[in-house]
């Protein structure tokens, strides 16, 4: 059975059985009304009541009138006017006490909505209004003081006492207000400085009578002392925190005339080298520990600092014994070199002392070979070693050494160090020729270093280390052999920290089988009564000139033509070339001569010369200049950059196949320059040739295949090669493994990866080893050397 409330009342309902037997059973139901919240009160804005006579009702009117509570309260904002008084229903009385307003508010309990009447309270008729301040001038002595004056109000209305602002020397106790009679207590501060006055000004609520109450005080003495000041007399060489007192009635300021060494604490806490106070104050003066064997003494200074006060001042003396502790550390220099050391490290006392350099991992202490964090000992005298290691990071570094005697931290050293600089010169001019060569590098740090070859073409030859410098080695690096390329190769040489982070890189070049001798300056300097010049070719694979003219602006007509293989003469309007070159089959030398006609216009002209191969993959590209008929050089029409490369085949798999072709399409069609340069990221796993075909290593891996526009605009596109199977049965030419005097030797091609086993089988050393030589020292024994897939048996003695 389901009830449903239709009104507000009582009801009850009854249940019958009807199988005969009439039972029944009732309940009783209560139906409460719906709530309805209040949503605002009303009340009258204003209203006026006259002293004397009689009280006023106010009624509140709440919304919705319906509203489930009707509670509300009352209050008078100025009881000392009026007082309000609760009545039945939504009713208050308002009774007058004096003339006045104060403000009468309503405040519903339900939602805790609010009204405000404003009431006006007037004088009773025929009652004399009074309002008399009695005394009207104080004259104080400068000593201050509280409650030595009062003010007397008698009076039949409110009124109101303010002190004058800005004299914060003289203020009010208590209450500053009234109804009626009352009075106004006043307080003033001590004067330490000339005469002063000030006053308090009395209104009535209505402000329709004013009374000025005067206050002078005479002038003051000040006063500064200092006291508990005997501990300073004898402090302890540990140093020691002292409290001592400074008596006054004015501003003040502390000093010392011992540096650093007498600090003063702040209210905070701070250490300061002078502080200033006010008043009567406790001071701490801190007394740093004294590390010298001879005593000290200081004088401590606090003078008065307050405008119109006379100058005192008074002194109080310090003295601290000498200790007999002693710390150095011998022959650390500021800073420690990159490359770290060990120094002496001598202590001596006689109470406990501890020496620790936690949180500064890279300084150490040396107890019996052993590295230590921090040391104690009970006294006495004893050395240790205190270690810098090595700096790798790159940059300068700080680190502390903390210092404790008797329990006292008494010294906080500082320790710095320079970062790890790699400096490269490259002591050869010039490139590697063609079939081979050398070219010496010195390279110099203030950390150990190694490095790592880009390519297996280049490799180290010998090294020898510079006399008397640290870390500094002359590096001879050779070319494997002739390049077969006709283009020149180059390998990055990248100098490591021990940790492995690159300090430090260079080029190296080697010339390809195709290269060019002629004076640039000269062919960029052509006189305007023309010239004859030449450009030497050695070549290994035929070749052909190309020649074009750069178009002047305003843009003039470019002339192209080809030469042809049979050699024959080719000319421009202004520039007439002639070459000749052997024959082959490996002799492709020649020369070409250009011979350039006077220039009579007013704008010079500019032509490139290119030497390609006969298949079109350009070689050298050789710039020839003329002066105009002025002798000056004119503008030439802006070069087309490169914007997009795009690759053919931007990633690849290989499993088992010896190369790939990649290539790139240039954009704008119009671009000037569209040749490009291709890079391998590991030669190691793929090269690339000049044409972008990629040729597959031995060694498994990705590896990044970038071509790049060749007319500086920095545009780039990149293949993405995973090789999954290398090329089988491929031999690590070149690699030799030996051992001599405790040293194991590795002279590789390239880089791999290095394990070096006990004939046990235990794994005694494994690294990255980068191509040419590298050493390791190892034990005397027999040892499996294991270089990517190649194993070698060495033994060491």
């Amino acid at each position: 059975m389901t009830a449903t409330a239709s009104a507000a009342g009582n009801t009850t309902i009854t249940v019958t059985t009807t199988d005969g037997s009439n039972l029944t059973k009732t309940c009783n139901v209560h139906v409460r009304a719906a709530t309805v919240p209040v949503t605002n009160v009303n009340l009258a804005a204003h209203d006026t009541l006259t002293v004397g006579g009689g009280a006023k009702t106010l009624i509140a009117t709440i919304v919705p009138s319906n509203a489930t509570n009707q509670a509300v309260t009352w209050i008078s904002t100025n009881p000392g006017v009026a007082t309000v008084t609760q009545g039945p229903g939504l009713t208050a009385t308002i009774t007058p006490v004096a003339a006045g307003t104060t403000a009468i508010r309503v405040t519903t309990t339900d939602g805790n909505f609010q009204k405000s009447c404003d009431v006006l309270v007037k004088p009773a008729a025929g009652t004399p209004r009074t309002f008399t301040v009695t005394p009207t001038t104080f004259s104080n002595p400068a000593s201050g003081g509280s409650g030595r004056d009062t003010i007397n109000i008698a009076s039949n209305v409110a009124w109101v006492a303010t002190v004058q602002a800005g004299q914060n020397w003289l203020s009010a106790e208590g209450a500053t207000t009234g109804m009626g009679n009352g009075r106004v207590i006043l307080t003033y501060t001590t004067n330490t400085s000339t005469a002063r006055s000030a006053t308090v000004t009395l209104k009535t609520a209505a402000n329709d009578t004013t009374v000025t109450v005067t206050v002078n005080q005479a002038a003051g003495s000040a006063v500064l002392e200092l006291e508990d000041t005997a501990q300073l007399r004898n402090v302890p060489f540990t140093g020691s925190n002292i409290s001592i007192k400074v008596k006054s009635n004015v501003r003040w300021r502390i000093t010392s005339d011992a540096g650093p060494w007498i600090q003063f604490l702040d209210t905070q806490g701070n250490p300061q080298t002078a502080r200033q106070g006010g008043n009567d104050q406790t001071v701490i003066v801190r007394v740093l520990p004294n590390l010298a064997t001879i005593g000290r003494t200081a004088k401590i200074t606090v003078e008065t600092e307050q405008t119109g006060v006379p100058k005192i001042t008074r002194t109080a003396n310090v003295s601290q014994s000498a200790t007999d502790f002693s710390f150095n550390i011998n022959g650390l220099p500021e800073p420690v070199d990159a490359a770290g050391g060990e120094f002496a490290l001598a202590l001596s006392g006689s109470a406990n002392y501890a020496v620790s350099t936690r949180n500064t991992d890279w300084l150490k202490i040396k107890e019996a070979a052993v590295e230590k964090d921090s040391i104690s000992y009970a006294g006495g005298t004893r050395t240790f070693k205190f270690l810098v290691k090595g700096n790798e990071t790159g940059g300068p570094r700080i680190g502390y050494v903390r210092v404790y005697y008797g329990g006292t931290l008494v010294q906080t050293r500082k320790v710095t160090q320079t970062g790890n600089q790699i400096n490269v010169q490259i002591i050869t001019p010039g490139t590697i020729p063609v079939n081979g060569g050398t070219k010496e590098v010195r390279i110099s740090g203030s950390a150990k270093w190694n490095i790592r070859i880009s390519a297996d073409w280049l490799r180290v030859d010998k090294k020898q280390a510079a006399t008397g410098a640290v870390n500094d080695t002359l590096i001879t690096f050779r070319a494997a052999g002739k390049n077969p390329s006709i283009q020149p190769r180059t390998a990055t040489v990248t100098v490591l920290t021990k940790l492995g982070k690159e300090a430090a890189s260079f080029t190296l070049t080697q010339d390809g089988t195709f290269s060019t001798v002629y004076d640039k300056n000269l062919f960029e300097s052509t006189s305007e009564k023309g010239g004859e010049r030449t450009v030497t070719v050695n070549s290994e694979q035929p070749w052909l000139p190309t020649l074009s003219e750069v178009a002047a602006a305003p843009a003039a007509t470019a002339e192209l033509l080809r030469v042809g293989v049979s050699g024959t003469d080719t000319t421009l309007t202004w520039l007439t070339v002639n070459y000749d070159r052997e024959a082959g089959p490996s002799r492709y030398n020649g020369t070409v001569k250009i011979v350039v006609k006077p220039n009579k216009t007013q704008l010079s002209r500019e032509a490139l010369l290119i030497l390609k191969t006969t298949n079109g993959v350009a070689l050298d590209t050789v710039v020839i200049k003329q002066y105009n008929v002025s002798g000056k050089m004119t503008p030439r029409a802006a070069e087309v950059k490169v914007t997009s490369l795009t690759m053919n085949r931007p990633n690849v798999t290989i499993n088992g196949e010896k190369d790939v072709q990649l290539s790139v399409a240039v954009k704008p069609d119009n671009a000037t320059n569209k040749n490009v340069t291709w890079a391998s990221s590991d030669t190691s796993i793929a090269k690339v040739d000049a044409k972008g075909l990629v040729t597959i290593g031995r060694k498994k891996g990705k590896v990044t295949i970038t071509a790049t526009a060749a007319d500086g605009s920095g545009v780039k596109a990149t293949s993405i090669i995973d090789v999954l199977i290398p090329q089988a049965n491929m031999e690590l030419s070149g690699l030799k493994v030996y051992a001599t005097a405790g040293q194991l030797h590795l002279s590789l091609p390239a880089s791999d990866d290095v394990q070096i086993y006990a004939v046990s089988g235990t794994l005694v050393r494994s690294f990255a080893a980068p191509a040419g030589d590298t050493s390791v020292a190892l034990p005397s024994g027999i040892y499996i050397v294991r270089v990517g897939s190649l194993t070698e048996k060495v033994a060491v003695e």
